[in-house]
C-alpha cells in the first residue's frame, strides 16, 4: 500500500502542473529558443536560462520519530535547454551532529519562475534514504540501519538580494516505506546567471 501511495503522490504532481509536463507538438513549424539569451540589468548581462544552487538548515516531523528533527540540505540545480532538473542531498536528526537519516534525491522541475525580484520553483524527485530505526529518545539502533526508495517534493521560494543572489526558504516532504518526513528550510540562493557587465559599460577604475 505504501508504494501505491508513493506512485498516486507522484501522479498528483503531474496532473497538477499539466501545463509544464511533456506534450505532442503539433505545430508545423516553430520558432527556436536561444538558450543563451540575456537580460541587461544596471548595465549588467545575466543569463535567462541559468543553474542555480541552494542549501539551508531548518526543522522536520518525521512519522517514526517523536522528536522534531534538524535539518541540512545541499541542492545543485541545473537546466537542459528549457527544462530543469535536481540532484540534492539532506540529512536529519534529533540534533546537529547526530544524524539518523541520509537521504539523497533526483528529480525535475516542472515549474520555475524567476523575476528581478524572487525565483519559485517547484520540484518532484525520486529518493534513496538510509537511516536508523528509532528506539527510544536519542537511542537509535545503530546495528541494522534500513535503505528505502521514495518521493520526494518540494516549493522554494526565493528572496532575491541580488539577481544571482538571495535568501529564503523551502517546504519538503519525503515519503518511503519506514517514515514519511516533512519539513521548512530556510535556503541560501546562488546562480550562474551573472555574465558580467556590457561592453563599454564597465565601471571606472580609479587610477
Amino acid at each position: 500500500m505504501t508504494r501505491i501511495r508513493i506512485i498516486l503522490f507522484f501522479l498528483f504532481l503531474v496532473i497538477f502542473f499539466p501545463k509544464n509536463s511533456f506534450g505532442q507538438d503539433t505545430a508545423q513549424y516553430k520558432l527556436k529558443k536561444n538558450f543563451k539569451q540575456e537580460i541587461i540589468i544596471k548595465n549588467q548581462r545575466f543569463r535567462i536560462y541559468n543553474n542555480w544552487y541552494s542549501g539551508g538548515g531548518g526543522l522536520a516531523w518525521n512519522s517514526a520519530i517523536p522528536n522534531a528533527q534538524t535539518v541540512i540540505a545541499v541542492n545543485m540545480n541545473f537546466h537542459i535547454h528549457q527544462y530543469y532538473f535536481r540532484l540534492g542531498g539532506m540529512i536529519s536528526g534529533d540534533n546537529f551532529g547526530l544524524w539518523n537519516n541520509y537521504q539523497v534525491h533526483a528529480g525535475w522541475i516542472p515549474f520555475r519562475r524567476e523575476t528581478e525580484k524572487y525565483n519559485l520553483a517547484m520540484l518532484a524527485a525520486l529518493s534513496y534514504c538510509t537511516g536508523y530505526r528509532y528506539i527510544a529518545n536519542n537511542v537509535y539502533d545503530n546495528m541494522h540501519p534500513y535503505a528505502e526508495t521514495g518521493g520526494y517534493a518540494e516549493i522554494q521560494w526565493i528572496k532575491k538580494i541580488q539577481y544571482s543572489v538571495g535568501i529564503g526558504g523551502a517546504f519538503f516532504v519525503n515519503v518511503d516505506a519506514k517514515n514519511t518526513i516533512i519539513g521548512l528550510r530556510a535556503d541560501i540562493y546562488l546562480s550562474d546567471s551573472y555574465k558580467g557587465y556590457v561592453r563599454g559599460k564597465e565601471p571606472v577604475k580609479l587610477q
